[in-house]
């Protein structure tokens, strides 16, 4: 009796687990039709009988009908794919939903049938970014409008590629993102439903920081309007541990260093290695930023770490326009860094001419 019981078991699992199977040819057509943007073959094969015990099944990829039609904008299929209460959560094997896709794309009318059959906003693809992330990245405003309405946390951080020559993958907010791309009106939207405008992430950066990066002067005086912390340091890139203020500066963004001067920004700012804003732009080769930091009485004999200032990193570059504005405001020419060297020796060591003329009349009439 007890190996009759267990074969009775075995077999009533068999044919529940039968019964679950898909139907493979009609699944193939609903793929098929799918794919095809092909209503009335769908329309067809319900006719015939029920889809529901196939209809969230996909191909090796995991592309099931649902998520197929919402990556191609097929929107009369998935509404019908919809009625027949497809699974809207599904992932294919990248982890992206037919939100993410459809979210992608640009499809307002599906991105809405989904999200009113409870779509969920929050979850993330293989790569880390969210429906909203992509959303926002790409300006789709109306999309990240209904993806915030349907409770999407503001908060969760994605994988953002950066495109800069860093190659670094930023984790970024929905906010960070929509600043560094420049689309003001999602920010003024995500921050009128309450995104932490000051939220940072691994790097210590916040929506200002990358406003700034892309050169986004409207939306950094936006972002600094709103409360947005100008003097917080992040780490980016090449230039390690940095403020808003030197990123600006380092960039030459002479619009934003205005705006971030004027959004209380301390200007002589040191760094963990001495630098300040001025110092960064005189390393950078930036002359106009070096000019409007030295208008708005930024310390020119401050010395980083190495006892280097931004008059020695000018002449070490040639610039002379920058040591000239730096020279003409008064900065001392005969301060020795920690390696006893003066600006004119740096700018004699590299060759530039120019510059050891402009520092030797300089010295000749200090000394007068």
């Amino acid at each position: 009796m007890r190996y009759l019981s267990f074969i009775l078991i075995f077999l009533n699992t068999f044919f529940v687990l039968f019964a679950q199977m898909p139907n493979t040819g009609r699944l193939d057509q609903l793929l098929e039709y799918a794919n095809a943007g092909d209503t009335n073959g769908i329309k067809r094969l319900i006719s015939q009988g029920p889809i529901s015990t196939f209809i969230d099944f996909g191909d090796n990829q995991g592309h099931n009908a649902l998520i197929t039609a919402a990556s191609k904008g097929y929107k009369d299929i998935v509404l019908l794919l919809l009625s027949q209460n497809a699974n809207v959560n599904l992932t294919c094997i990248h982890g992206k939903t037919a939100l993410t896709y459809a979210a992608d794309a640009g499809y307002v009318d599906i991105v809405s049938y989904l999200l009113a059959k409870n779509a969920n906003p929050n979850i993330k693809i293989n790569g880390g970014t969210t429906a909203l992330l992509q959303a926002a990245g790409k300006g789709y405003y109306s999309i990240v409008e209904m993806i915030v309405n349907a409770n999407a946390d503001l908060r969760i951080m994605g994988t953002y590629r950066s495109g800069n020559e860093d190659g670094i993958n930023y984790n970024m907010t929905p906010l960070m993102v929509a600043s560094y791309n420049n689309h003001d009106l999602i920010v003024r939207l995500l921050l009128d439903k309450g995104s932490d405008i000051n939220y940072i992430n691994e790097y210590g950066a916040n929506a200002l920081f990358y406003a700034i990066a892309r050169g986004n002067n409207d939306i950094a005086r936006l972002l600094l309007e709103r409360g947005a912390d100008a003097n917080i340091v992040a780490s980016y890139g090449p230039y390690g541990n940095i403020t808003p203020l030197a990123l600006a500066s380092t960039l030459g963004l002479t619009d934003v260093i205005s705006s971030l001067l004027i959004g209380k920004s301390n200007i002589n700012f040191k760094m963990r290695d001495g630098r300040t804003a001025l110092i960064w732009a005189a390393i950078s080769g930036k002359s106009e930023a070096v000019n409007a930091l030295v208008m708005n009485k930024a310390d020119l004999n401050i010395a980083d770490n190495d006892g280097r200032t931004a008059l020695m990193f000018a002449a070490e570059n040639g610039d002379y326009v920058s040591a000239e504005y730096l020279i003409n405001a008064g900065a001392h020419l005969n301060t020795l860094d920690k390696f006893k060297k003066t600006a004119l020796m740096y700018a004699m060591e590299n060759g530039n001419t120019e510059v050891v003329d402009l520092l030797t009349r300089a010295s000749l009439t200090y000394n007068k």
